[in-house]
């Protein structure tokens, strides 16, 4: 499956059906997890880097299947989060868990680091602002998953 077919398929979803439709998200998991890491993984990050009518729900979706299939993929974490920054959902907090659980905490808050010397605009601020804020609650979420019996990541 092709990036472009994987972004597809999560945008379709999550117009369709939305975001929290347990049957759909078992059903792409499943899908995606006969795929190529790598092309799972850039389809659904895609979806953090072009503005949408339904930015919102396409992007938890988006989200919620990077965190749950994992996919092991290589990336620059830098250039990852840039590109994302001036679309992402500030109430997705998805995307950067995954990060943190493929690079470790350190490293992202390193990466953010690295954003103090760039021009950005207002929007993307904002959205490094989020991603920090989420960054510090990683460890709550995670522990309120387990309480909850959601399943965090494969494995």
């Amino acid at each position: 499956m092709s990036i472009h077919e994987v972004k597809d398929k999560v945008i379709n979803c999550a117009d369709r059906f939305g975001y929290s439709n347990s049957q759909q998200i078992s059903q792409l998991e499943h899908v995606f997890s006969n795929c190529d890491p790598q092309e799972v993984f850039q389809g659904l990050v895609e979806v953090f880097k072009e503005d949408s009518n339904n930015l919102s729900v396409r992007q938890e979706l988006a989200g919620r299947l990077l965190f749950r299939t994992s996919p092991k993929a290589r990336f620059d974490l830098y250039t990852e989060i840039k590109d994302c920054l001036l679309y992402f959902d500030l109430s997705v907090e998805h995307l950067p868990f995954y990060f943190v659980e493929q690079c470790g905490l350190d490293a992202v808050k390193d990466a953010l680091k690295r954003f103090q010397h760039d021009s950005l605009t207002e929007r993307e601020k904002e959205s490094l602002d989020s991603i920090e804020f989420w960054l510090g609650n990683y460890e709550k979420w995670k522990e309120q998953q387990r309480k909850k019996g959601t399943p965090c990541a494969p494995g």
